[in-house]
């Protein structure tokens, strides 16, 4: 193995809807529709079709994860009958509480920095990130639910042709490749796995393995941002270099204001801007969503 990878526990629920048992070995048909539509001199795969179909249906809408301030507190009126108080020293006003949040392990440089050496074998991806700026439009891959840590796609012309070019590379290349030998599954295999996308269904994806319990192992999906648990018979290999040459499709962000209370955010769109990045973890970015 080419370098050591910090241990990490399963995640706090266990997917089991990623075994082979529940699903079956290709995915469903896209759905058809405006949703399903891609560039028309392009043959798209499925997967594809379903992500930028997201991308350009949805670009348009309003933001639908608004945070919504509590409603105002009931006051009682006043009654003119009540007796006034003797006067007491004014209390001293309670200042707001200031919330911290640890940086998800998957989150930080020396993670990110490892599995760019491991799978990727270039670490030129950090360097890109500071570049963006200003105005962008987020496809949310998933949360650190009750944190305002996230990872998504930001969306781009590049980003639409690297989704082509590797979700065709994988959909051609599904079928030829084998399943891992026990013996071959370790902590830092580069593989295949089927990822759960929303109503489109599962589908094969890169994803690096981070740890091995017996006969499960906990995997991250590189191009989503998602760790999950699924069985070790359920890996495909793909270790050669020319389906790692696109960097991955999603990164972290962090909302400069509020949380994310739930997974519900996950597969829309966020618009707003770039306002900065977080100290000693300048790659991840802070955005603050417009209202």
């Amino acid at each position: 193995m080419a370098g050591e990878i910090p241990a990490t526990g399963p995640p706090g629920s266990w997917d089991a809807s990623l075994t082979k048992e529940d699903h079956p070995a290709h995915p469903p048909h896209p759905p058809e529709g405006p949703e399903a539509e891609t560039r028309k001199d392009v043959a798209a795969p499925p997967i594809s079709s379903y992500l930028w179909g997201l991308l350009r249906g949805r670009w348009g809408e309003s933001s639908e994860t608004a945070l919504v301030p509590p409603g105002p507190h009931f006051l009682p009126s006043a009654s003119p009958q009540l007796t006034p108080k003797t006067s007491v020293e004014p209390c001293e006003t309670e200042k707001p509480k200031t919330s911290f949040f640890a940086v998800p392990m998957e989150m930080r440089g020396s993670f990110l920095v490892l599995l760019l050496r491991e799978c990727f074998r270039d670490l030129g991806w950090l360097a890109t990130i500071p570049s963006i700026s200003g105005e962008v439009g987020l496809l949310v891959t998933s949360t650190v639910p009750q944190t305002p840590f996230f990872w998504a796609m930001h969306i781009t012309e590049t980003l639409h042709r690297n989704m082509l070019a590797l979700f065709s590379a994988l959909a051609e290349a599904e079928e030829q490749q084998p399943y891992l030998h026990d013996s071959a599954v370790r902590r830092g295999t580069r593989g295949l796995a089927e990822y759960h996308l929303g109503s489109y269904g599962p589908a094969w994806n890169r994803c690096w393995v981070l740890d091995r319990v017996d006969s499960w192992v906990v995997v991250m999906f590189v191009d989503f941002g998602q760790s999950a648990t699924i069985p070790v018979q359920s890996l495909r290999t793909l270790d050669s270099d020319d389906f790692w040459t696109i960097p991955p499709l999603t990164q972290p962000f962090m909302l400069e204001k509020g949380i994310l209370s739930s997974n519900q955010v996950i597969h829309r769109i966020l618009k707003g801007k770039i306002t900065g990045a977080l100290n000693l973890e300048s790659h991840i970015l802070k955005f603050e969503e417009f209202k």
